[in-house]
């Protein structure tokens, strides 16, 4: 676009604007200026008239006018009118150049929009002085020759400004022939080539996408670097990032354009939880730094929940990120100060984070910079002081300092109630200091948020309050070090700190769970030594499948090895050194497996589920196919039977693939392995002939095994998709096991646990009408009292409507069980008074019974233990009587006390009332007592519930009440009798009733 000396454009020949005025900069005016002001003034005129309206009736415009319509009164008044109502940067452009009469509109809403904002800002850079004059003069001269530069094809709004401004402007080069040319094929360049060029479309769209845009935002930039990163990502990152993690091809980032990944669900979490974010700067060294991060499960992926943004959504690791909307995050620097203005990327992190609303579900949000080291255990034990934690719920919250010379961006721990006080007035936070720290620690103080000084919570370079030595990563208990912007700088300062997780081979803990659904299964496989069952291992953790799918599983191997984001158990006792040769490892397959199943037996995780797997690696195991063949009536029995089952997997010879056993048959096992014959070369045949010495029943499964050495049936094993088969062997390649789990799984069959019935729609019951609901504790006993109470049609199933909870959602004859979500059903005892810690359980209980809100449509509701006896045509004279009809209505609602003043849990009664008051102020609760029954009579009564004596509503073993003997059914009008925990001694009880009058 420059001219040579002497030469001029034809558009510069139209026009007649001096040489100088194009090829340069804006300047202030010269001398020799005024020479050309009268055309220049004249053509200014012409065209205005022609693109304004209201200048059709006017020839010129002098500078007196304009300096007028622009003094400083003005603008005064137009900012401070643009401020009272809040309107946009983009707006405020519109606004203020129409009203001084120089908007120009000529139906191309890219071009205006550049035009506008550039005569605005020159107009405000040169305000009160005769420069205005100029900058109208000049920008109005080359508005036509301006206008076909957005034709071209590589032009951008940014080319236009610089046009209207005089400078010059060369076409971008394609940065993708920079990085990729000469390092891929041709295919990728192209697409380069054509991402590129899309860019550049983009780059055209000059009105602003998002509107409270308060600084200069360059879209031609923000949308080639995201293309430029996307083809980095091909031509030099993989290599880089293959030495920081167990599985390089996930940092690649991704070729499409991926959804944001979903928030998550949960909402309960511990007290004290924290969420813990960050930003992710585009670059190599960035994603590097966050791969590290989340292999070591370090920095913010200790934390409760973490978020991770970015420019785009991409994977790196196990995570995806979530984009940071309509922001670009390259901020820029000040080129006096050098000082990066990033308050515009902060504040809208805060924004979007605090939108999304996760914040509301954990006590404490933290903020942390990539290049941080964060140690977040050491920051829990500064947050569960007293000082800092009652200062975190005032009112207006906590934000803890950093630094007293200066708060610094590091990190930022912002309490649930600050954040609570951010999200409403953000908006009046005082004006944006070109630091995000700086507009954050102002914004916190102009709304009162208390600010506390927390020493120990970063060492940083740009601290010297406290003086740290932000270098020695070893020295002191500082929560957070940085800046650490290289990954072996950042995992070297980390492992001094944390150096035992990335490190350690000593044995992970077994699970202390106990508690498990009828049917669970317990799976456990080998891994040999090598890569290639290391790489089978991960791929199956990552997809949650095979023996990950079941219950509980095991991974045993060589010595204690990281997969993924599992730990293996050592085999102890045996070398299992890789075997050589194509038949070595089923040769010296019976010692290993000997040794295996002895430590499996030894360890004892099996004795809490009811089968017993053990599958190969290379094995395509679908676990969910296997439930249904043990949920089989046929398969039930057997393997409740005393001595128990081994599923035979192929008639031609037993296969070792896969192995199930019942719990009987292991117990067998346990106890006579040392007399089984030891004939057998193979492992399976050695399990086959133990079995049918120790008398375990071998019954076929003729679905379990699809087999390339099972000749009886004949299966198509290559095929993953025929059939139901469970298991498919073998694939010892990870991209066949990968090809043949994905087939098989394009169809699955029914899920194990099904989904949660709907509640019920009916509204209308009769007055004094009864909602009764129960919990189903895991094990035999409880389903068998629920069946039998539902076959009867009794206790809960006798009121106007019931509900029966449980684990998982489970089928016990006509009715199906709902879930109790987010509880597991373990209720410890305590050691000293032997009391049943239950308080937690029950209070999840009653809390989903309310938010289900089926007690709305009801006067009464009542919780039964599923072992107590109740008879609820009983309740429902009580009920009737006007006495308690009338108190069940009292403002507060009423409790009935079922024990003298010693409240029971066995059965519960409050009114419609008593459970709106529980409803609404559960949460100011006194501190829970261990038995869920004090928990809920010093709950109510503290909210002012009435506790009304029942003198026949129970009779219990554990309540010392005249009169009333639990183990006599047939005596009086006892509404309850408890406990009752056999199926027989609830079946006669009931009996006893029945037989006599009511």
């Amino acid at each position: 676009m420059r001219e040579r000396a002497g030469e001029r454009s034809e558009e510069q020949q139209l026009l007649q604007v001096p040489e100088e005025l194009v090829g340069a900069p804006l300047r202030q005016p010269a001398k020799w200026i005024w020479l050309f002001s009268g055309l220049t003034l004249f053509l200014g005129a012409v065209a205005a008239a022609r693109h304004f309206p209201r200048f059709a009736g006017s020839v010129r415009l002098d500078r007196d006018q304009v300096q007028r319509k622009t003094s400083v009164s003005k603008f005064d008044e137009l900012e401070e009118e643009l401020k009272e109502r809040n309107a946009p940067v983009s707006s405020a452009v519109a606004t203020t150049v129409e009203k001084l009469g120089i908007a120009i509109h000529s139906g191309d809403a890219n071009y205006d929009t550049v035009f506008n904002e550039t005569m605005f800002d020159c107009l405000e850079a040169e305000r009160n002085t005769s420069g205005q004059a100029f900058c109208f003069d000049a920008i109005m001269a080359r508005d036509k020759f301006c206008r076909g530069v957005l034709k071209s094809e590589r032009a951008s709004c940014e080319a236009v400004k610089q046009c209207l401004l005089g400078y010059n402007f060369s076409e971008p080069t394609n940065p993708c022939e920079e990085f990729c040319k000469g390092k891929q094929d041709e295919a990728i360049l192209e697409n380069c080539r054509v991402q590129f060029e899309a860019a550049q479309h983009l780059s055209r769209i000059c009105v602003p996408r998002y509107e409270p845009h308060d600084q200069h935002v360059d879209w031609r930039v923000l949308q080639t670097m995201k293309y430029v990163m996307k083809m980095a990502s091909r031509c030099g990152w993989k290599a880089v990032a293959s030495q920081y993690g167990p599985s390089p091809d996930s940092w690649e980032l991704d070729s499409g354009s991926p959804r944001m990944p979903p928030l998550l669900n949960q909402t309960r979490f511990p007290k004290g939880s924290m969420l813990c974010f960050s930003l992710m700067l585009p670059g190599a060294q960035w994603i590097q730094l966050i791969g590290m991060q989340d292999w070591l499960n370090a920095s913010i992926f200790g934390c409760d929940e973490f978020a991770v943004y970015a420019q785009s959504v991409i994977k790196i690791g196990k995570i995806w990120t979530r984009q940071l909307l309509d922001t670009n995050i390259v901020a820029p620097t000040d080129p006096q100060t050098h000082q990066v203005m990033n308050t515009l990327v902060f504040r809208n992190l805060w924004r979007q984070v605090m939108d999304e609303g996760r914040w509301r579900f954990h006590d404490w949000t933290i903020k942390v910079d990539t290049d941080a080291v964060f140690f977040p255990f050491r920051l829990r034990s500064i947050l569960r002081q007293p000082p800092y934690a009652e200062a975190g719920k005032k009112r207006t919250g906590l934000l803890l300092n950093n630094c007293n010379s200066g708060f610094q961006g590091a990190i930022e721990v912002l309490s649930k109630e600050a954040l609570h006080t951010f999200d409403k007035s953000w908006l009046h936070c005082p004006a944006h200091p070109p630091e995000e720290s700086t507009y954050l620690v102002q914004c916190m103080a102009a709304h009162n948020v208390a600010i506390l000084e927390a020493r120990a919570l970063l060492a940083s370079e740009a601290c010297d309050q406290p003086k740290a030595d932000y270098k020695n990563c070893s020295a002191g208990d500082f929560v957070t070090f940085h800046p650490r912007q290289h990954v072996d700088e950042w995992k070297a300062c980390w492992s001094e700190v944390v150096p035992a997780p990335a490190i350690s081979h000593s044995m992970p803990p077994l699970p202390t769970r106990t508690y498990f659904p009828n049917g669970s299964m317990f799976c456990f496989t080998l891994m040999w030594p090598g890569d290639l069952d290391h790489k089978l291992v991960g791929l199956q953790k990552y997809f949650n499948a095979s023996i990950f799918a079941c219950d509980e599983s095991a991974v045993y191997s060589e010595s204690v090895t990281e997969v993924g984001d599992i730990w293996t158990r050592q085999l102890l006792g045996v070398d299992i050194a890789a075997p050589k040769g194509p038949h070595a490892r089923q040769v010296r397959g019976t010692d290993v497996f000997k040794h295996l199943w002895r430590q499996v037996m030894d360890e004892g995780r099996w004795r809490f589920h009811d089968w017993t797997i053990k599958v190969d690696t290379d094995a395509v195991f679908f676990a969910v196919r296997l439930r249904l063949t043990l949920n089989d009536p046929l398969y039930v029995a057997a393997g409740e039977n005393h001595a128990g089952v081994l599923l035979n997997n192929c008639k031609s010879s037993y296969q070792g693939a896969i192995e199930v056993l019942s719990k009987p048959a292991m117990r067998a096992f346990n106890e006579s392995w040392k007399h089984c014959p030891a004939k057998a070369h193979l492992e399976a045949a050695y399990l086959e002939e133990c079995m049918v010495f120790n008398k375990v029943k071998i019954l076929d499964a003729k679905t379990l095994l699809a087999s390339e050495a099972c000749t009886e049936p004949k299966t198509d094993y290559e095929h993953c998709s025929t059939g139901e088969f469970a298991t498919f062997h073998p694939r010892r390649d990870p991209e066949q096991w990968k090809a043949c789990w994905t087939e098989g799984m394009l169809a699955p069959p029914k899920p194990a646990w099904p989904t949660m019935p709907p509640l019920p729609k009916e509204r209308k019951f009769p007055d004094g009408s009864m909602f009764c609901f129960t919990l189903m504790w895991p094990g035999d006993q409880d389903q068998k009292l629920l069946g039998l109470q539902n076959f009867f049609n009794a206790s809960i199933f006798a009121c106007d409507e019931s509900a029966v909870y449980s684990e998982h959602v489970t089928q016990v004859g006509k009715i199906w069980t709902r879930q109790l979500l987010d509880t597991e059903l373990i209720a410890p005892k305590d050691p000293h008074t032997h009391q049943i810690r239950n308080t937690k359980v029950y209070r999840n209980l009653w809390r989903q019974v309310m938010n289900e809100g089926r007690w709305r449509f009801h006067d009464w509701t009542i919780k039964v233990d599923l072992d107590a006896v109740f008879f609820a045509f009983r309740l429902r004279f009580i009920l009737n009587d006007p006495f308690y009809a009338a108190a069940g209505k009292k403002p507060k609602g009423v409790l009935l006390d079922n024990c003298n003043s010693d409240y029971q849990g066995a059965i519960e009664v409050l009114s419609k009332k008593a459970i709106y008051t529980f409803n609404e102020s559960w949460k100011r609760c006194p501190p829970e007592p261990p038995e869920e029954a004090a928990y809920l009579a010093q709950c109510v009564a503290a909210q002012g519930v009435t506790i009304l004596d029942a003198k026949t509503l129970l009779a219990a073993k554990s309540c010392k009440k005249p009169g009333a003997d639990y183990k006599n059914c047939s005596m009086g009008n006892i509404v309850t009798f408890h406990p009752m925990a056999r199926p027989d001694q609830w079946k006669a009880c009931w009996a006893d009733v029945f037989r006599l009058p009511v």
